[in-house]
C-alpha cells in the first residue's frame, strides 16, 4: 500500500475556509436566523 501524504487534505480545507469567509458566514451574519438569536 502506498504511504499517504500527511497534507492530503489541506488545499481542500484552505478552499472551504475561504469560502466560509467569503460567502457562507457573512451570508449567516446578514440572515434574519441570526438576528433572531441577538434579539
Amino acid at each position: 500500500m502506498e504511504s499517504i501524504d500527511n497534507n492530503i487534505f489541506d488545499q481542500g480545507q484552505k478552499c472551504i475556509k475561504e469560502l466560509m469567509a467569503t460567502d457562507s458566514y457573512p451570508r449567516f451574519i446578514k440572515s434574519s436566523k441570526y438576528r433572531s438569536l441577538l434579539a
